[in-house]
């Protein structure tokens, strides 16, 4: 069973799948439904490093100024571990299964799919049954919003009233997210946009096998990047997490 480095161990330049995500970010804040739950499993088990894990995918832009220190430092962690995702070859293998059905979005749909992954073999990964955690999740979010930008309060409200972290775990659910977000995206983008084929892979036997080998050769490798990049953070002497 592979389990999170002692203190949580919640790790893209920016290119690859997180360019895209900025040239789409408006889209993604009003989403919010990205690859959350790796996200906050891999991230420092503190309301600090919950809601700093968060930010990079909910609110738009540049990291804001003024933050926590241990906000921003769990923040600049999310980064780098979506720069280590962007280049791994398991990400790249689920990404261009996608690309075919979800094109430019095959990035974020494999983001989902993770999430599916990681969420439907939750006792693999947690000691812990993945409503309580997901419950925790929602109170240390809730208790602390003063430490979240305007724009995120209102992305973690949704999250936690419509439990969206729970849902990642059944099939249905996925197909709710990715139907959801096509909605988004088309109206966006004034044209229309439909994810849900990448649900599709989640009924072919053959598919659900290739992202399950894939991520749980992504998972560990993302444990030692994330215990890596503390370790070099720390002899710089940044804020500790």
């Amino acid at each position: 069973m592979i389990r999170p480095a002692p203190g949580g161990a919640g790790l893209l330049p920016r290119t690859g799948r997180l360019a895209s995500r900025l040239a789409f970010k408006s889209i993604w804040t009003d989403t919010g439904r990205v690859n959350f739950l790796a996200h906050l499993l891999l991230a420092p088990s503190t309301p600090e490093g919950r809601v700093g894990c968060l930010l990079p995918d909910l609110v738009r832009g540049p990291i804001p100024p003024g933050l926590n220190p241990r906000v921003l430092a769990a923040a600049h962690e999310h980064q780098a571990i979506d720069r280590f995702t962007d280049r791994h070859a398991a990400f790249l293998s689920t990404r261009e299964r996608l690309r075919p059905a979800t094109g430019r979005f095959a990035g974020v749909c494999a983001d989902i799919l993770f999430d599916h992954a990681l969420a439907s073999r939750w006792p693999d990964f947690h000691p812990g049954p993945l409503p309580s955690y997901t419950a925790t999740i929602a109170k240390d979010l809730n208790e602390h919003h003063h430490l979240m930008p305007p724009t995120m309060r209102v992305i973690t409200y949704r999250m936690t009233r419509e439990d969206w972290l729970t849902t990642y775990a059944t099939v249905a659910g996925i197909r709710l997210t990715l139907a959801r977000l096509s909605r988004r995206i088309t109206v966006r983008l004034g044209r229309a946009v439909d994810l849900c084929p990448a649900a599709d892979s989640l009924d072919d036997p053959d598919q659900i096998k290739a992202l399950h080998q894939d991520f749980d050769q992504l998972w560990p490798d993302l444990l030692r990047c994330v215990s890596d990049y503390r370790s070099k953070q720390s002899s710089i002497q940044r804020p500790a997490l």
